[in-house]
């Protein structure tokens, strides 16, 4: 990350995370939280001084799908906007691209000055409409706990739910589709909260203990536990 420092844009031109393990991945999410949140980070550059500050670089990224970023809470997917490229040009290169975009270098800079002065009488950027599709994609893709709440829960205040039911509910969910869980009841009840903030927790006292119950969260009924 030393390269970062003092940049204003950082790009990936062809990204890909499959095959990478657990711990680094939660590494790579945990890296572009703190980047896009302008947390204060501490880069170990070699030979030199640890660098500390604020990166205030954006981050451009390429890739020929979403990636698969783990994160729950969908705060890392919030902070994307997606751009879709809806053509191919495999098979019809054009090998005289280079040249042709450099006689057209004065058009493209008044396009970018244009643009520049749209957002900043805007203030800030927007998701353009053709990526709203895959932003929603890619909140779903970066948390299975998100997408199964989605798909088989219901939120509502009135509703409340054992934490161990939803739980099995959850791991028939996943078995179904191949996802595997590295992880129990406990910390599950904490990634739920994560997905849905408006979710609380209470620990009633019955015969058997003191099991976990989530509150403004259910099952929808055809898919309840008991």
């Amino acid at each position: 990350m030393e390269n970062f420092v003092a940049k204003k844009v950082v790009m990936f031109p062809d990204a890909r995370v499959d095959g990478i393990r657990r711990d680094v991945m939660n590494t790579i999410t945990e890296r572009l939280l703190s980047i896009t949140g302008e947390d204060n980070i501490s880069i170990n550059r070699k030979h030199i001084k640890f660098w500390n500050g604020t990166l205030r670089c954006r981050m451009i990224i390429f890739s020929n799908e979403l990636l698969r970023l783990r994160e729950d809470s969908g705060a890392l997917a919030g902070r994307f906007i997606i751009q879709r490229m809806d053509q191919s040009f495999r098979g019809r290169e054009d090998t005289e691209l280079t040249p042709k975009l450099l006689a057209e270098r004065p058009g493209i800079l008044n396009l970018c000055l244009d643009a520049l002065d749209e957002l900043r009488s805007r203030g800030r950027l927007i998701q353009p409409g053709s990526g709203l599709e895959m932003s929603e994609s890619l909140e779903d893709i970066t948390s299975d706990v998100t997408t199964f709440v989605h798909e088989r829960c219901v939120i509502d205040a009135e509703h409340e739910i054992l934490c161990d039911n939803l739980f099995k509910a959850y791991e028939a969910w996943c078995f179904n589709r191949n996802i595997r869980i590295g992880w129990g009841s406990n910390v599950f009840s904490e990634k739920v909260r994560a997905a849905v903030p408006t979710i609380t927790k209470s620990r009633p006292r019955d015969g058997a203990g003191r099991p976990t119950m989530l509150l403004g969260i259910g099952l929808r009924k055809k898919e309840r536990v008991e």
